[in-house]
């Protein structure tokens, strides 16, 4: 029964690789058992650890996915309305050191599935990297290239590797 449920799996997300239209993809996604709000726009992208399907993706009205982005589903992912994701950002929703095979560093950093969430028109530039209990704040911007290790607070420009707020930003720009 699991290989069925994981074959599946592979052939669904190998249909929404071949969907020619990201509104079409955000579609399929809702099909698989995802929360997908109206208006989501979907490039493709990749999915791993979708064991479990697709109902640890939860994704607002009005969100932007863009291509070539890599959603561990392990955990909950939770992308608020109208946030983007620009191209190539990587979102991890769980750390494993390797449990299955006997890691012994699974000791000191045990496996783990806490999640992830972008906030309400929060904006990750290209290739951020979101790791797992990441949490970047409504209105946030995070400049091309973080990483995001913790907790982000609302609407700042948070910048590096860890991702920290640098400046308030405002309405006026």
């Amino acid at each position: 029964m699991k290989m069925l449920k994981m074959t599946w799996f592979v052939a669904a997300t190998a249909l929404l690789a071949l969907i020619p239209h990201p509104r079409w993809r955000a579609w399929w996604l809702r099909c698989l058992g995802a929360q997908v709000g109206r208006g989501v726009r979907v490039h493709p992208c990749r999915f791993i650890n979708h064991e479990l399907g697709f109902s640890n993706l939860r994704i607002g009205d009005g969100v932007y996915l863009g291509a070539d982005c890599l959603l561990d589903l392990a955990g909950c992912l939770d992308i608020e309305a109208r946030a983007t994701v620009s191209a190539r950002c990587v979102l991890i929703t769980h750390v494993d050191p390797g449990q299955s095979h006997g890691n012994p560093l699974v000791r000191l950093y045990p496996p783990s599935r806490r999640g992830c969430r972008i906030g309400q028109e929060a904006w990750l530039g290209v290739g951020v990297v979101v790791l797992e209990t990441g949490d970047v704040g409504a209105g946030s911007v995070v400049a091309a290239g973080s990483v995001v290790t913790g907790q982000l607070p609302a609407g700042h420009l948070c910048v590096g590797q860890p991702a920290r707020p640098t400046r308030r930003l405002s309405e006026a720009g």
